[in-house]
């Protein structure tokens, strides 16, 4: 009876203790974003409003990994592991290591959200920092490592407009319209012309996302993460946006057309912790992280593939409307 009666017992706890144990992770998740938000925001401050990634901490690997670059990658602990790498800068003064691959590693394995299980190789596909990691990795690790868990949508990123010239070393720099896959962001965001990847034009810090619960990236028939130099693709640390269906992250078209990634992504009881420009967090569900407004500079707008206001933007989160002002549906 009294082996029934703890049986019972346990039976009956097991799932609040399982509650207990998803909350945490949650909790924990949250405040690693938050430091990692925090990181931004000192960069920032540290580099005349600039945010790190493709146009800033990245530059010098633009246009190619050429060997002065790569070297530099290993004298600096808070040097960017590939060119659109916002969390190395972010996390300066963390005591990175400074060899390129170890710091790569100890981002995946020790800076990522406790409820991300999922392990995976490096794509071999990339350049030689592809192969690189992957040789370390066999070296060094015991298993695979874990994937990114963290992402910046690239809306931040990037310049506004067609070509710039007043990039902040005085030379053209990346921006929607800069590459083929980079055009595919402005179908559904275009961000304003005179949008630079400063913190001060932003626009509403508490309602833009800096960074959220991610992955790159689990497709059919293929899991792995991009550890090349360049900005060939998307890299490893930036996405789309969830009001894209082709985000591999986030969208249900992406990796394949069936959201691969989405249990992965919205690990936290079906939702995504989602770290503000202005350095705290939220929790979203599915139908809230879709809102337009949180994944692009404000005024930015909601597009369709003719430039249009998108019919469907009810999934995205806001209603259409009639008023022919709506057409440029600027996103505040």
């Amino acid at each position: 009876m009294v082996v029934a009666a703890v049986s019972v017992l346990v039976g009956l706890m097991l799932p609040s203790l399982g509650g207990a144990r998803d909350s945490a992770r949650q909790a924990a998740c949250a405040a690693m974003q938050q430091q990692l938000a925090v990181g931004l925001l000192r960069y920032a401050v540290d580099h005349d409003e600039w945010i790190p990634g493709f146009n800033t901490s990245g530059y010098s690997l633009m246009r190619g990994p050429t060997p002065p670059a790569i070297e530099a990658l290993s004298r600096h602990s808070d040097a960017p592991v590939q060119v659109n790498d916002w969390m190395s800068p972010a996390l300066a003064g963390q005591a990175l290591p400074l060899q390129r691959e170890q710091r790569f590693h100890m981002l995946l394995e020790q800076f990522s959200c406790p409820s991300m299980a999922l392990r995976a190789p490096v794509w071999i596909g990339g350049d030689q920092g592809s192969l690189a990691m992957a040789d370390w990795i066999d070296e060094h690790a015991k298993e695979p490592a874990h994937g990114i868990s963290y992402l910046m949508p690239t809306n931040f990123q990037l310049y506004g407009g067609l070509r710039v010239l007043d990039g902040p070393r005085g030379d053209v720099v990346l921006t929607q319209f800069s590459s083929d896959k980079f055009q595919e962001l402005a179908r559904v965001h275009r961000i304003r012309n005179d949008y630079r990847p400063r913190i001060d034009l932003i626009g509403h810090a508490s309602q833009k996302i800096a960074l959220a619960d991610g992955f790159r990236y689990l497709g059919l028939r293929i899991i792995d993460f991009d550890a090349s130099y360049s900005h060939r693709n998307w890299g490893s640390f930036t996405e789309r946006s969830a009001c894209d269906p082709l985000s591999r992250s986030w969208g249900r078209d992406g990796a394949g057309g069936t959201g691969y990634n989405l249990s992965v992504v919205y690990r936290h009881a079906h939702r995504i912790n989602a770290a503000m420009w202005d350095g705290h967090v939220e929790t979203l569900d599915e139908r809230s992280s879709r809102n337009p407004s949180l994944w692009a500079p404000s005024r930015s707008r909601l597009m369709d593939p003719l430039g249009r206001l998108d019919p469907d933007s009810k999934t995205f989160g806001i209603e259409p409307s009639n008023d022919p002002r709506s057409l440029r549906n600027l996103i505040d």
